[in-house]
């Protein structure tokens, strides 16, 4: 009987292991997408990667991009995120996701000449599980 039992837990440990490891990937994935897209300012794919609430955000900024922004970011070349660590909680259908970004245009909105380039930060993602997909939401 304890063998049964075994052969019939065993399996669903695994089921259970591997949701949770591929919803903590699609998360990671994410949010490394959203943050090149973010950083390298394809700000309508950033948009389709983070919740509704995060649109007016991403569309605030994308209206203060100048062309001297673009200019630097075509000069350095393109964003690039790394995933260091994630905490996903899948019952609370939210995570957090911390990438390093390379090589991103800091833009200061103020003072437009002071923008430049950094060469590497951390960054922590919030995110949602929202009707089965993670999305990066700017706004939690």
């Amino acid at each position: 009987m304890r063998k049964v039992y075994i052969l019939i837990s065993l399996p669903v440990i695994i089921l259970f292991i591997s949701c949770n490891n591929q919803n903590k990937q699609e998360a990671e994935k994410t949010a490394k997408e959203f943050a090149e897209s973010f950083y390298n300012m394809d700000y309508k794919k950033a948009t389709e990667l983070s919740t509704s609430q995060s649109s007016p955000l991403i569309y605030f900024i994308a209206s203060n991009v100048t062309d001297n922004n673009i200019k630097m970011i075509k000069k350095t070349g393109k964003a690039r995120a790394t995933v260091l660590k994630s905490n996903i909680n899948e019952k609370d259908s939210v995570g957090t996701v911390i990438c390093q970004i390379s090589n991103y245009l800091q833009i200061d909105y103020l003072k437009n000449e002071n923008s430049v380039i950094i060469n590497k930060q951390e960054h922590s993602f919030k995110l949602a599980n929202i009707k089965g997909r993670w999305l990066v939401d700017l706004v939690r």
